[in-house]
């Protein structure tokens, strides 16, 4: 099965609190076996891919530069 989940918070790196509950979720279902991907929020002023512990995580800007906050 494919999934995406689309959440407001997910972490940056490693002891990155926020998020961190929909990434043992999103791993979980890795480990069964499923193509999950992640769209979360970029962090202040960058966006982009990246491949975290497995999973392919698209970070969105949310809005122009001067009004991301962090």
């Amino acid at each position: 099965m494919r999934i995406v989940c689309v959440t407001h918070a997910y972490p940056r790196w490693d002891g990155d609190i926020p998020g961190a509950f929909v990434e043992r979720l999103v791993l979980a279902q890795a480990r069964r076996g499923h193509t999950v991907a992640v769209v979360a929020p970029a962090d202040v002023g960058r966006g982009g891919r990246e491949v975290r512990h497995g999973v392919m995580v698209e970070r969105v800007r949310y809005a122009p530069a001067r009004f991301e906050t962090p």
